[in-house]
């Protein structure tokens, strides 16, 4: 059985239960499409809590939709899967590291929270974003969803350019959100002589926030290449920017404002 939840626009969201037959996938094919056709791009929520799988006709147009999609799934952004079993999270975990969006698995006591990031609107921004700074050689980036090759090309082609025109640079990566890197970005022969130029020409490097297990990344790293490299928590990036001995100037005065706030705590 089908059921088409209530959600924002650009956010398409079903609950699956028991066994799903064609007629009801044909719906949520219909309300797929139907989104697609007022917007450029959406997200998906999936609730599988109770999902019992799919009949032998339900399945044979799931092969169909995704092969007759596959040239189109950069008009998706998000895909939440909710369930309390193991295989969605091993399905998402897999997907995730081919697709072209993000996907991420959720347990079910944490729906609406899985709600929330499928229809988040900063996921309609590109992954990675500049942050323009006071001094002429340090640069900054945020990092918050799935690395593309147009973000590659735009930030990462920007920052390789100036690492190619100074003696030594100094960086600060913000990490809201590791949504991982798109397969095309893997292949970009620019992204080995990227990485070279990082471990001769940068002066200090910052990573602010992110997963749990990247200060331990941090220090390996700061032992293998001898890089003078630093991790802060996301509420200390004030002091990551002093230790830079620079400042952000962001479009918007609210980083400002956070990172005031965090400076006096």
């Amino acid at each position: 059985m089908l059921e088409i939840l209530q959600a924002p626009d650009q956010l398409a969201a079903f609950r699956l239960t028991g066994k799903v037959t064609g007629v009801d996938y044909d719906q949520l094919i219909a309300e797929v499409e139907e989104r697609l056709r007022r917007h450029a791009r959406i997200a998906v929520f999936v609730d599988l809590t109770s999902f019992r799988g799919l009949t032998r006709n339900a399945f044979a147009k799931d092969i169909e939709y995704l092969k007759s999609k596959w040239s189109d799934l950069n008009r998706f952004v998000r895909l939440a899967i909710v369930s309390d079993k193991r295989w969605p999270g091993v399905l998402a975990h897999l997907a995730g590291i081919w697709l072209p969006f993000e996907v991420m698995s959720f347990r079910g006591g944490e729906r609406d929270r899985a709600l929330s990031w499928a229809g988040d609107p900063r996921a309609e921004e590109p992954a990675l974003q500049l942050i323009r700074t006071s001094r002429p050689d340090t640069y900054g980036y945020v990092w918050n969803g799935k690395i593309t090759r147009t973000d590659f090309e735009h930030v990462l082609g920007t920052l390789q350019v100036e690492l190619e025109s100074h003696i030594s640079v100094r960086v600060l990566g913000r990490i809201e959100h590791m949504g991982g890197v798109e397969p095309a970005v893997l292949l970009q022969s620019s992204l080995m002589r990227m990485k070279l130029l990082g471990v001769r020409k940068i002066e200090r490097y910052a990573l602010v926030g992110g997963p749990r297990w990247l200060p331990q990344s941090v220090a390996f790293a700061h032992r293998i290449t001898g890089m003078d490299i630093r991790h802060f928590p996301l509420d200390r990036e004030s002091d990551a920017w002093d230790w830079l001995e620079a400042r952000p100037r962001y479009e918007s005065d609210s980083f400002e404002r956070t990172l005031s706030a965090s400076h006096t705590n």
